[in-house]
């Protein structure tokens, strides 16, 4: 839309095209204010309702479709995947409906249906409708809903707390020396880095300089479930630097030509979960280790060490703020949390005595 000018009296105005006529000459209309907000503003509402009459008859299907082919070149992979998942599977009741018919009632219904009878959680029906909105406020921006969203499952409970338990030294050096040499080198890089299975399938050897590895791309899936690499990682704090010792990057370095841009681990993430879990199963580790603890150990050491929880998270790819760090991934040894709780005992007896 365009900008509002001042005009010689001292109120703003803008024009607004409106339509061609049969002339072909382009019609314009003109809104004045005292302010320049109050012009715009004007021209606003008057553009969103002309935009609202060129919508009346379309459908959520043809909206959520729309939506996604103009956007599909800005819109990441996997959130192109994730719209054609919910077409596919979760927008059907409403795809037929005008979505200037649209009411808080049928907006509700397909909430429960998602909430009840697929059981689906209260943070991926959230996500599910976000993208519907989406859709439909971008040919309707003045469309409205007041819904409610499902509450989160337990609520009223007491929830214990989900701290996770971090893999054992003995697992992973277990695990090191029954993998093959490339499975050895993810293993490392997880453990040692903090790297996901993604950022892992994603690295190439120009990422590498000296001991040090630039974490900046990932591998996902696009809307045809077909692996493509990416070059930035979606969140900020995913981008990082991890140095290593000298001995892995020199493991690295026998699975490859070295070329800048050859992958170092020729497999996507699916396939190396896959082959991960058939390494646990053959090395007789918990079931409860996947790939990613290794992400949970790298914490779990560096908690170990004292290190901040500003320098880890940022070591590790976590958002500093992010309650993983404290939940999840801050998790204390078993052993060294008897000594703590020993040694607070000790502390507490010695001042009763005092006392």
């Amino acid at each position: 839309m365009a900008t509002a000018r001042l005009l010689p009296s001292g109120t703003w105005r803008i024009r607004v095209y409106s339509h061609t006529n049969s002339e072909g000459k382009k019609i314009y209309e003109s809104f004045t204010g005292v302010t320049k907000a109050d012009a715009e503003n004007k021209a606003r509402k008057f553009a969103n309702k002309k935009q609202r009459n060129n919508t009346t008859g379309m459908t959520v299907g043809q909206a959520v479709h729309g939506y996604l082919e103009t956007k599909a070149g800005v819109l990441s992979p996997p959130t192109r995947r994730a719209y054609k998942d919910n077409i596919e599977n979760h927008y059907g009741p409403l795809m037929d409906k005008k979505i200037a018919k649209l009411t808080n009632t049928d907006m509700q219904k397909f909430i429960v249906d998602l909430s009840v009878n697929k059981h689906l959680a209260k943070k991926t029906v959230e996500n599910i409708y976000k993208q519907l909105t989406a859709s439909i406020r971008f040919y309707d921006k003045e469309i409205e809903f007041d819904v409610t969203m499902p509450e989160a499952s337990g609520k009223g409970r007491i929830k214990k707390a989900k701290t996770k338990k971090p893999p054992k030294d003995e697992d992973v050096a277990r695990l090191l020396s029954l993998a093959s040499p490339w499975l050895k080198a993810v293993i490392a890089l997880a453990a040692f880095g903090s790297l996901r299975r993604s950022e892992i399938a994603a690295l190439t050897y120009g990422d590498i300089d000296g001991n040090t590895i630039c974490v900046h791309s990932h591998m996902v899936q696009d809307e045809n479930d077909k692996w493509v690499w990416e070059d930035r990682n979606k969140e900020e704090a995913s981008f990082r630097y991890v140095t290593y010792p000298k001995e892995i990057i020199a493991m690295l370095y026998e699975l490859g030509t070295g070329r800048p841009d050859e992958f170092i681990i020729k497999y996507n993430p699916n396939t190396i979960s896959k082959m991960f879990n058939k390494l646990r199963k053959r090395a007789d580790v918990s079931p409860y280790v996947r790939l990613h603890d290794m992400r949970h150990y790298f914490a779990s050491i560096g908690a170990k060490l004292g290190i901040p929880n500003l320098y880890l998270a940022r070591m590790g790819g976590w958002d500093p703020d992010s309650p993983i760090m404290k939940d999840v991934y801050q998790g204390t040894f078993d052993d060294e949390e008897a000594q703590y709780r020993e040694e607070m005992s000790n502390q507490f007896y010695n001042f009763y005595k005092k006392a």
